[in-house]
């Protein structure tokens, strides 16, 4: 795939009405893109969709500095996930908080060493960042297996 592609937030689709809800299942993912997605020729594609499968919260990457976690990921042939599609996971599956650990999107992580994080605090989800050096032991590096 060339160019950049985001998966767009599925609560702000569900709030505004932009698009229409997605269907899911544990082991993947689907969204709206935005972006360039081009066919096996290179022809660009429109109204294409991305599947994010395998997502993994990174119970692997526990109390790993999240520096260190990106080899770990990717030696699984793994890619880490953008805050895009951290966000939607959270949004169609709420319970991946509170059966598995809170998760960063090292895909989106910052020039300044700031990487997304998403947690549960006083019971609610949390969207926020943690410095790239801190392991944590209740925050994974969350991955998918692929993107189709």
């Amino acid at each position: 795939m060339k160019g950049k592609i985001a998966i767009l937030l599925t609560f702000a689709i569900l709030v505004l009405g932009l698009g229409s809800i997605s269907t899911f299942s544990q082991s993947q993912t689907t969204g709206t893109v935005e972006g360039t997605v081009t066919d096996p020729n290179g022809l660009v594609t429109s109204d294409a969709t991305v599947v994010v499968k395998n997502i993994d919260t990174g119970a692997e990457t526990l109390s790993v500095r999240p520096r260190d976690a990106l080899p770990i990921i990717e030696g699984h042939g793994r890619t880490p996930l953008t805050i895009d599609e951290g966000v939607a996971v959270l949004a169609q599956f709420p319970e991946v908080l509170r059966t598995h650990n809170a998760y960063q999107l090292l895909a989106s992580r910052r020039d300044d060493k700031r990487i997304p994080s998403i947690w549960t605090s006083y019971k609610q989800p949390r969207l926020g960042w943690c410095w790239e050096g801190n392991p944590h032991s209740w925050l994974g590096m969350a991955s998918a297996g692929g993107r189709a």
